[in-house]
C-alpha cells in the first residue's frame, strides 16, 4: 500500500503522523475511496497508493487553503522568491509577499513553522530560516499525489455521511484532548469525543483512528480493536525539557 514515492508533507502540523506512516499503512484494508476527515499534513494520503476517489478534509481553512495552492502554482522554481536564506528575509518575506499562487504558497508554508509548532500569526513569531524552497523543489510529486483529490473544509460528521460506504475507508486524527486553541487548528480542549464516538460507530466502511492514549480514550473506545505505541517526538529533538516520546492509541473497527 506503500506509494512508491515516499515524501513529508508539505506543511508542518503538531501530532502529524509522517513518523508513524511505517506503522499505519500497512494496516490499511483495500478500499476505492480514501478519506481523511482530520487531514492536518496529510502525511498519510502522500505516503500511501491512492484510491480511486480520495478526500482530504480538514476545518483548518489555511491546511486546506495551502493544498489547493500546491495544485495550482506554479512548476518553474525560478517564479519563487530565492533568497529566503536568513531569518530576516523570511520574516520580511511574510510582512510583505505579493498576491501570487506562488507567494502565497510559500507564505502558508512559512506560516506553520512557527515555535513549538503554532502557525505563525505574525512575522516575530518566525524564529527559524526554514528555506520554503526546500519544499518547493518537490512541488511536481505533490501536484501529482493531489491531482484529482477532492479537498473541502467541513464538519467531520458531514464528510463521513457524504462518502461512507462499505468500499470507504477512512483515516482519523482528530485533535488530541486538551489541543490548545492557540495552535490555531480550528478545534480546541472542547472537542467532544463522545459525539465523534456517535458518528464514527455508524460507518459502513472501515476506519482506523489514532489519539492519545488515556484512560478515558480507552473507556470510550474499549469496544475496538486497540493497540498502544510509543512514539518518539519531533520536539523532543529541540529541548531539553520537550518530551521525548509520546503515547498513541492504534483503533480500528476491522
Amino acid at each position: 500500500m506503500f506509494d512508491k514515492i515516499q515524501i513529508k508533507p508539505c506543511f508542518r502540523r503538531q501530532g502529524n503522523k509522517y513518523r508513524l506512516k511505517k506503522k499505519i499503512i500497512p494496516e490499511i484494508p483495500q478500499h476505492s475511496k480514501y478519506i481523511e476527515a482530520f487531514c492536518g499534513t496529510g502525511a498519510i494520503f502522500f505516503n500511501k497508493q491512492k484510491a480511486s476517489i480520495n478526500v482530504l478534509n480538514d476545518l483548518d481553512a489555511g491546511i486546506i487553503r495551502g493544498l489547493n495552492l500546491l495544485k495550482i502554482a506554479s512548476s518553474d522554481i525560478t517564479k519563487y522568491k530565492q533568497n529566503m536564506n536568513t531569518v530576516e528575509n523570511i520574516k520580511h518575506f511574510y510582512d510583505n509577499h505579493e498576491n501570487t499562487n506562488e507567494d502565497n504558497l510559500m507564505f502558508e508554508i512559512i506560516k506553520t513553522n512557527g515555535f513549538s509548532g503554532k502557525p505563525a500569526q505574525n512575522s516575530k513569531e518566525i524564529y527559524n530560516k526554514y528555506c520554503p524552497l526546500k519544499k518547493i523543489k518537490n512541488i511536481d510529486i505533490y501536484k501529482d499525489k493531489l491531482k484529482d483529490v477532492i479537498l473541502i473544509s467541513k464538519d467531520y460528521a458531514e464528510v463521513i455521511k457524504e462518502y461512507d460506504s462499505e468500499d470507504s475507508f477512512f483515516f482519523l486524527d482528530p485533535p488530541y484532548e486538551n489541543t490548545l486553541k492557540s495552535f490555531g487548528y480550528a478545534e480546541d480542549k472542547s472537542f467532544n469525543y463522545e459525539r465523534f464516538l456517535s458518528v464514527i460507530k455508524n460507518i459502513k466502511g472501515k476506519f482506523f483512528l489514532t489519539i492519545n492514549d488515556s484512560p478515558y480514550m480507552r473507556e470510550l473506545f474499549k469496544n475496538y480493536t486497540m493497540e498502544s505505541i510509543e512514539q518518539e517526538t519531533g520536539w523532543g529533538r529541540q529541548s531539553a525539557t520537550a518530551k521525548k516520546t509520546r503515547k498513541e492509541l492504534f483503533i480500528k473497527n476491522y
